[in-house]
């Protein structure tokens, strides 16, 4: 899919049109409102000269721009592939963002979602965060290409991601927590009712005890009394 647009995108900046775009029937519309000003501009002889003339104004007015990331080996194929991003283009290369641009856009992320997050506080220490991660793993992949030769790319889009996974997790945890909470609140409160019941119990067992050993005095006697019942009888 992306194969076939570029290969459309290649012949726009090449020769303003895509072959085959407009059947018959619309070119010939076409050619019927735009003769007017081709006549005027001298190229209004014809349906060729005046469809020529349609592809100029338009090449004229359009403007594309393209993002592509050099990652890898597809940004040079697709050039090899589509000479026409390189010679019908004006090519800009982007440096890797500063610490002070990392900082800010994050910060402005966190800014946008604070009061939901309720983070209102914590912005300044999440950016920074944030930009301490991605920097590491910058750092850490130049580490992993000198020891492995494989690379591993951080890009601003990567960047962006970074920045909307700590909002998603948030947002996730904001969500979580609470529930986790009462859970553990109410864990706490049974602990402490199980508490109170075993001290009441203790204490019970202590004023209770008297009567106990008493009643157990008085079954040992009573054991006894069966045992010499018992040895008369058999005699």
């Amino acid at each position: 899919m992306l194969e076939s647009f570029l290969e459309d995108i290649n012949n726009l900046l090449n020769s303003g049109e895509i072959p085959n775009l407009f059947p018959a029937d619309e070119k010939t519309t076409i050619c019927e409102e735009i003769e007017g000003r081709a006549r005027e501009a001298g190229q209004g002889n014809g349906r060729d000269a005046q469809f020529a003339f349609f592809i100029a104004e338009c090449r004229q007015r359009l403007h594309i721009v393209l993002a592509f990331s050099p990652v890898g080996e597809k940004f040079r194929e697709r050039c090899r592939q589509f000479p026409s991003i390189i010679n019908c283009c004006t090519m800009d290369w982007y440096n890797l963002w500063p610490k002070e641009a990392l900082y800010s856009v994050a910060s402005r992320s966190y800014e946008e979602n604070k009061t939901d997050l309720g983070i209102e506080t914590e912005v300044g220490a999440l950016s920074e965060i944030t930009v301490y991660i991605h920097n590491s793993v910058t750092e850490y992949s130049e580490k992993f290409y000198n020891e492995l030769r494989r690379r591993n790319y951080t890009t601003p889009t990567s960047y962006l991601e970074l920045v909307k996974t700590f909002v998603q997790m948030l947002r996730h945890q904001k969500e979580v927590v609470p529930g986790r909470m009462f859970r553990y609140e109410a864990g706490l409160k049974k602990l402490a009712e199980t508490n109170t019941m075993v001290a009441q119990l203790q204490k019970d067992l202590v004023v209770l005890r008297p009567e106990i050993s008493e009643k157990e005095k008085r079954v040992q006697e009573m054991v006894e009394e069966l045992k010499r019942e018992t040895a008369i009888a058999s005699e």
